[in-house]
């Protein structure tokens, strides 16, 4: 080349990556042997959405940038934007072009693999019920809610910025270029592709073996939602396969959180709710009851409480319970984790292990043997102490984690506040944390024989061997 030399070479194998759905520049620079203003323009005509534009950042060296736009042309497809193309740059003083090619790709896409009907032909992306929610035009292609906002603000923005007397931009169909006269909230949706979404889902739900709150439909599945109107809880495929009838639409869900409190009827009148809650042991009336057993007095000469009361101060007592089994579930772990790292300390093949051999060997240059002796003697004994306290921690996390899990349910299916022993029957005893001390928390003093002290329990003014 002449006139020109760059610093970057174009070969069809360096290919420019761009993402098909993304606005991305690429650039490189041009470097020239005279210090005069540079143009870089296509000789072939670039793909849709692309374009290329230089500009000068010092003397003799070109900045040039290729722009890829999927908006641009509101045309996007699989296929475009591929191959190699012909640019040329010259000095703006002549007229003599150099020509080079570019090589344009895109980055490899799982998503374009599988383009079809489940993808939106704009940004490629699969369909769903939240954002990504397929409308269908008037010309019958179908794409997502997202790119159609996106495409109309853009021309809205286009249309804003022209005169009264200048032409007005058209909200278009990206594929045949058709007007849409509706708003993009007026767009009917897709129901076919609802119909295969919903499928999809219902082949993805997860299988839970001990859901905190199961679905009503599938107890293998944890619930998310409660319906108002069933008085049940279900999971998100449930319940969408269950209230898509137009029977079922006007039913309301609400987070599985906000479900009501257990209100257990009264034994003598089941079609009342009961309000009271009698104290005598295997009362014959039974233990609930309402307001009409009172007034006829069904109850004369018992204890008894009302249910309000009782469920609030169960709520209150199941809710510290299972703040204080967190709290203890946390400190076994650290337990759990501190004496498994102590008792590794203690291993024959350990670091720790290895570094007080060599303590001892060092120091105990002829008495070494009977001093390693009395060492691992030591080390092997306390290595068993260390294993038999981990186990025992990792029983007592064990234990902790199924009184949690147990106490969380009752939290959560809020169907057991109405009974005035439930305080008694859930245990938490909070112990104190102990200290694990690896073997690097000892130290070998001179005389000690093999068997190392803690450092945490000698003076500061003892001679220890490191």
């Amino acid at each position: 080349m002449d006139e020109c030399e760059f610093v970057k070479s174009f070969q069809t194998d360096q290919p420019f990556i761009f993402k098909k759905s993304e606005k991305i520049t690429q650039t490189f620079n041009v470097k020239t042997r005279k210090d005069w203003p540079v143009d870089v323009c296509a000789i072939e005509k670039l793909p849709p959405g692309y374009s290329i534009s230089s500009q000068k950042i010092r003397p003799n060296e070109t900045l040039v940038s290729i722009t890829y736009d999927p908006f641009e042309n509101s045309v996007v497809r699989v296929h475009h934007g591929r191959g190699t193309f012909c640019c040329g740059i010259k000095y703006k003083k002549e007229y003599n072009l150099t020509p080079f090619n570019i090589s344009l790709n895109f980055e490899e896409d799982d998503s374009a693999d599988d383009f079809g009907a489940m993808h939106c032909p704009i940004c490629l992306n699969k369909y769903d019920m939240l954002t990504r929610i397929p409308l269908v035009l008037w010309c019958g292609h179908t794409m997502c809610k997202s790119c159609l906002e996106a495409d109309k603000k853009r021309v809205d923005e286009l249309n804003n910025k022209k005169k009264r007397d200048e032409p007005r931009v058209h909200f278009c169909c990206c594929l045949d270029k058709k007007i849409i006269l509706s708003h993009v909230s007026e767009l009917p949706k897709n129901f076919v592709v609802f119909d295969l979404l919903r499928e999809e889902k219902q082949k993805e739900g997860k299988f839970v073996l001990d859901p905190y709150i199961p679905c009503f439909e599938d107890g293998n599945h944890e619930a998310t939602k409660w319906c108002e109107k069933c008085e049940q809880s279900f999971c998100d495929r449930c319940y969408d396969d269950l209230h898509r009838f137009r029977a079922m639409t006007t039913h309301k869900a609400v987070p599985v959180a906000e479900k009501p409190i257990y209100k257990p009827k009264c034994s003598g009148h089941p079609d009342q709710n009961g309000v009271f809650c009698c104290l005598m042991p295997d009362c014959p009336t039974g233990e609930i009851f309402c307001d009409t057993c009172l007034s006829n007095n069904l109850h004369d000469g018992h204890l008894y409480e009302p249910l309000e009361d009782i469920v609030q101060r169960n709520v209150q007592f199941v809710n510290e319970k299972c703040k204080a089994l967190s709290e203890l579930c946390d400190q076994l772990r650290m337990n759990v984790s501190e004496s498994f790292n102590c008792h590794e300390s203690f291993k024959w093949y350990s670091k720790d292990s290895e570094e007080f051999r060599k303590y001892i060997k060092m120091y105990y240059k002829r008495k070494a043997k009977p001093s390693l002796e009395l060492f691992e003697k030591w080390r092997a004994k306390t290595c068993e102490e260390k294993e038999t306290e981990h186990k025992r921690c990792v029983r007592e996390l064990k234990i902790a984690d199924e009184n949690l899990r147990s106490t969380q349910k009752l939290l959560k299916r809020k169907n057991q506040f109405h009974h005035p022993m439930l305080t008694g029957s859930i245990g938490c005893e909070i112990k104190k944390r102990k200290t694990y001390h690896p073997l690097n928390d000892y130290a070998f003093l001179p005389g000690s024989e093999g068997c190392p002290k803690l450092r945490s329990e000698l003076d500061d003014d003892i001679e220890v061997i490191e």
